[in-house]
């Protein structure tokens, strides 16, 4: 499968080296999952993110405090999933209590975090218990070049949280201010480099933009109360409000068309049919002929162009 839009890219990028998997991204399907639920009692419990890569599901939960209770709720949504899954099934099958692969990102330093989240499931009078293990992503052991090396895109906006352990509201100096002010900007710009480079799509860069916006907005207005960074911050979300500048789409849009024009070179060269590659690319006949052209290619429909 050919994919143009490769928001969801960035998020197998990061399962295949959290979960040690080999998604292949050229093949796969990504499918988001409901993660609001109503409980046996009636009361709302929501997940953060669940979603399926082929067939595998996939359960992440993003925590600003430590709690090593989270291991139950992981539980709790898990079987949620579960159960709505199994909805539908005969009943007189036997019941597989499939879990998601949970992970949790703790955002905010917490020095009683662990790498890791253990509870036990067992049955009274039997000897065996079986391991419920959760995987801790601590994000404060990671410095931001650690998080690009390791393709971990998603959470680049994450890196500016330690601001809330070393600032006190309103007691910020003027070396902090200038320090976070230099993160700010260096989180900023690697993350453009990173979509100059064609490692973050067009249609991923605005919204991670708009969390890094979010979050140095959020450390800003509570600890700091910098006029400078405020419009800095206000200047750039109104260039990422796609009802604002059309310049900031233009650019978009041209990252786009670059990506396509790579994906029909590889149909090509893959000898796919010409009908194909216009539905996977959404380029016209006479784009893909003067690519082939240029490249030295034909495809099976020669003739259409």
């Amino acid at each position: 499968m050919y994919s143009c839009d490769r928001r969801i890219n960035i998020l197998i990028l990061f399962v295949n080296n959290v979960f040690q998997r080999q998604h292949n991204i050229n093949e796969v399907k990504v499918e988001f999952l409901a993660s609001e639920f109503i409980s046996k009692v009636l009361e709302k419990i929501h997940a953060d993110l669940m979603f399926m890569i082929g067939v595998y599901r996939y359960h992440l939960e993003f925590q600003t405090k430590f709690d090593k209770t989270m291991v139950i709720r992981m539980i709790e949504y898990g079987l949620s999933k579960v159960r709505e899954i199994t909805a539908s099934g005969d009943i007189s099958d036997d019941i597989m209590l499939e879990f998601p692969m949970p992970l949790v990102v703790q955002v905010e330093r917490n020095n009683n975090s662990q790498d890791e989240i253990n509870a036990y499931i067992k049955i009274s009078g039997c000897p065996k218990s079986l391991n419920f293990k959760v995987p801790v992503i601590n994000m404060w052991k990671y410095r931001l070049e650690d998080i690009i090396e390791r393709q971990w895109y998603l959470l680049i906006p994450y890196c500016l949280m330690k601001y809330r352990k070393l600032l006190k509201p309103d007691k910020a100096t003027e070396k902090q201010k200038d320090e976070f002010r230099a993160d700010m900007k260096s989180i900023m710009d690697k993350t453009h480099e990173l979509y100059k480079d064609d490692k973050i799509s067009s249609t991923f860069f605005p919204p991670l933009m708009k969390m890094i916006i979010l979050i140095s907005n959020h450390i800003n207005e509570k600890f700091i109360h910098d006029n400078e960074i405020r419009k800095e911050l206000t200047q750039m979300n109104s260039i990422l409000n796609p009802l604002g500048s059309t310049t900031i789409q233009k650019y978009l849009d041209q990252g786009e068309e670059k990506r396509a024009k790579e994906i029909a070179v590889d149909m090509l060269k893959d000898n796919k049919p010409l009908n194909e590659i216009v539905k996977y690319t959404k380029l016209t006949k006479k784009a893909i002929k003067e690519l082939g052209k240029e490249h030295g290619l034909k495809t099976k429909l020669d003739h259409e162009f």
